[in-house]
């Protein structure tokens, strides 16, 4: 007689799979849907216990027991899934099938999956059922209590199992990795095994490898069923997306296609030396330009401005002024002497002419060159000589 097995498995659940999980468990989703289930049979699964909003129960016992802000990565759920041997629910002597075969059947290589696990389904053992219900309700109040969110049955795919999901609160922490120890996960497997030994149902067999999460386990029984080796279908897909992969290889092979490819290369890396050269030219723009600009900046910290006219400079007009003093007065009347309008003409011809010079300097060397800054003092200057002449015709001297 063959051994008949209960299993139970678990894996953490973060805040961003929570609501995955949740549609998954629930059936809630109306887009996302899996070839696995048969959703014509998804009105058969049940709420066994706990809360269907599974999100929100569990925020509302974290605020109610934890005192602490949880992180945001922190897993905040444990997920179980339990289950039995098929051949605890079916009756496979009825149909004349094996575990070996049922254990092969996916959807992936038999397209009338659906149609056959139905058919398996007519046979479940509807009492059978409700006793393993009632041991895996009686596990969750005795391994959970109030962690405990919700536990669901689901019937609308291949084997019946039940998806528990509870909060790993220790005192007033949440901490999955306390509360999920191989200590307790050996734990767990015992309890439930002992649950369900009157059932004749056998624990798990016990080994020495590392734990399983979840995703683990389902990703290994896909690759042992089929998912990733490509039996059966899976194989011929293979071999339809090998001969896709050939016919673009013989597209790009074909005659006058390579030499047509190798010429777009050959332009393409032409292209690529001349934007080398363009970018290395402007590179050496760039350093001329900072090189004459440093050189500018020496010139003008060189620059001393010019001083104002030394008193010296005016020694010639008091010599005037005091050989003019000697002279004795006369008695005719007196002579008024007016400068000459020439020297006023003069000076206005020498500002237009320091004007025009600044303009061209600023033009040519820029504003603030030396040669504009020389400009600017002759301006100066030729200001201060049309000053002087106007002043100077303004008060006639006698």
């Amino acid at each position: 007689m063959t051994n008949l097995y209960v299993s139970l498995r678990c894996g953490k659940i973060n805040q961003s799979t929570e609501t995955a999980m949740h549609n998954h468990n629930m059936r809630v989703s109306e887009t996302k849907k899996e070839n696995n289930v048969d959703y014509s049979r998804s009105h058969l699964n049940k709420l066994i216990m706990g809360r269907s909003d599974t999100v929100k129960a569990v925020n509302e016992r974290i605020e109610e027991i934890v005192p602490r802000k949880v992180r945001a990565d922190a897993n905040r759920i444990l997920e179980f899934v339990i289950s039995a041997s098929p051949e605890y629910f079916y009756d496979f002597e009825k149909l004349n099938i094996t575990r070996k075969q049922w254990d092969s059947l996916t959807p992936v290589n038999d397209k009338n999956y659906h149609n056959k696990v139905k058919k398996v389904f007519e046979t479940l053992d509807q009492k059978k059922l409700d006793q393993f219900t009632e041991k895996v309700k009686e596990f969750c109040k005795q391994e959970f209590g109030e962690n405990l969110i919700n536990c669901v049955l689901h019937l609308d795919e291949k084997t019946p199992h039940f998806h528990i999901a509870i909060t790993p609160i220790v005192k007033n922490s949440l901490t999955a990795k306390k509360y999920f120890t191989p200590i307790t996960a050996k734990g767990w497997q015992d309890k439930i095994g002992d649950l369900c030994a009157p059932l004749g149902l056998l624990r798990g067999e016990e080994n020495d490898k590392k734990h399983e999460s979840l995703k683990d386990n389902r990703l290994k029984q896909a690759v042992k069923n089929g998912y990733r080796k490509g039996y059966k279908a899976g194989y011929k897909k293979a071999l339809a997306n090998s001969d896709r992969f050939a016919n673009k290889v013989e597209n790009f092979m074909r005659p006058g296609q390579l030499e047509a490819n190798q010429v777009e290369i050959e332009n393409l890396k032409k292209n690529e030396i001349k934007l080398k050269e363009t970018l290395k030219e402007a590179q050496q723009d760039r350093y001329r330009v900072i090189d004459k600009n440093r050189n500018l900046q020496r010139e003008l910290r060189k620059y001393e401005p010019i001083e104002k006219l030394k008193p010296s400079v005016l020694e010639p007009q008091k010599a005037t002024k005091e050989a003019l003093s000697t002279i004795k007065p006369q008695t005719t009347a007196p002579i008024i002497v007016t400068p000459s309008s020439d020297s006023v003409a003069g000076a206005e011809a020498s500002l237009n002419e320091a004007l025009s010079n600044l303009k061209n300097a600023e033009l040519k060397h820029g504003i603030n060159s030396p040669q504009a800054i020389n400009a600017r003092v002759a301006v100066q200057r030729a200001k201060e000589a049309l000053n002087r002449a106007n002043e100077a015709r303004s008060k006639p001297k006698i």
